[in-house]
């Protein structure tokens, strides 16, 4: 077996590996420093047609904070984003933004995208 597998390696086209990495570029616009709470969320219930979360949230997203958001696929990590950034309405509750937070993302499936 291992002598058959080893033919039909030798058979194969080999592909070379390209020569230099695509290195991805950002470009930022300069904006004023917003304040120290960049989003407040009050009894936030986040959802389409029914509601995500079962209870609502209260969040506070402050300025030079690190913030990780997991959990399985269809949980709502997407949604939330969404609503923080205001694409999409919360179900319930209140989302506000510090006027001078100036939002950038790139969308799962596309190319760069600035709000």
């Amino acid at each position: 077996m291992a002598s058959s597998r080893q033919k039909k390696l030798d058979k194969m086209n080999l592909i070379s590996k390209p020569k230099e990495k695509i290195k991805p570029t950002f470009s930022f616009i300069e904006a004023r420093t917003p304040g120290k709470v960049l989003f407040d969320c009050k009894d936030l219930v986040i959802g389409y047609d029914s509601p995500l979360n079962e209870r609502n949230e209260s969040l506070v997203f402050e300025r030079n904070k690190k913030v990780a958001i997991k959990g399985v696929n269809g949980l709502g990590k997407t949604t939330l984003l969404k609503t923080l950034i205001g694409m999409q309405k919360p179900y319930s509750g209140t989302v506000e933004k510090d006027p001078f937070v100036e939002i950038g993302f790139f969308k799962q499936e596309e190319s760069a995208v600035s709000q």
